[in-house]
């Protein structure tokens, strides 16, 4: 597996392009690199995961940990290790494996001024 920067981002840009005729901002990391990133943009290493379901259950509230592939006999497959509710309800809730209070109040509160309607628990919830 090529872990370099130059392989991810040729990645990130067929994204882009695919994805070019959607208002949003379409977000792709290659979850096999986070560990090389990760202690420079957050301030503190972590191991590298051992799968993307793994980086998954990492990722920092329970409704965005979610993943969706297409399997090769054109199946969809779901990954959503808290479920969906979470997600559908609009509801934002620290997934506390690997971020801090900070990371996770920053994020919500960036959120919340985008979209108002979300409910955002307590860090302590």
């Amino acid at each position: 597996m090529d872990l370099s920067i130059e392989a991810e981002d040729e990645v990130i840009q067929t994204g882009k392009d695919i994805f070019s005729d959607i208002p949003y901002k379409i977000d792709i990391k290659n979850q096999a690199r986070v560990h090389l990133w990760y202690g420079d943009k957050f301030g503190f290493e972590i191991e590298p995961y051992q799968s993307v379901e793994d980086g998954i259950c990492s990722w920092p509230t329970t409704a965005t940990s979610l993943g969706v592939r297409l399997e090769k006999n054109n199946i969809w497959k779901v990954y959503a290790p808290f479920g969906l509710s979470d997600l559908f309800n609009l509801t934002v809730r620290a997934n506390k494996r690997l971020i801090t209070e900070q990371i996770f109040m920053k994020k919500a509160n960036k959120w919340k001024s985008k979209w108002p309607e979300l409910i955002v628990h307590s860090w302590s919830t």
